[in-house]
């Protein structure tokens, strides 16, 4: 329970305050700054919905690890990350 409502906090500073987060690294005097603030909250709350997932995804194959059971989280992970995440990273990173 703790994990997921950390995990669930994180995702929300993502969401919410990505021009916070974003000013920590930026220079407010560039010319690019509009743009690249833009740019940064759009991938924050990309990572907000990621982090979200992935963090319940690993207390729900924690929990089913917990039951003794290795075989279901195993597939979970091949068919998330390998069949679903990669493709539709190299999809979207092009």
């Amino acid at each position: 329970m703790f994990t997921f409502c950390f995990v669930t906090l994180v995702a929300l500073i993502f969401f919410f305050l990505p021009k916070e987060l974003a000013d920590i690294y930026l220079n407010k005097n560039s010319v690019t700054y509009p743009l690249i603030l833009h740019l940064a909250a759009v991938l924050f709350s990309i990572v907000a919905v990621n982090r979200f997932l992935d963090g319940f995804r690993n207390v729900i194959t924690g929990a089913v690890r917990g039951l003794l059971d290795a075989r279901y989280p195993m597939l979970l992970s091949l068919i998330l990350i390998w069949l679903v995440g990669i493709p539709l990273s190299i999809v979207t990173g092009k």
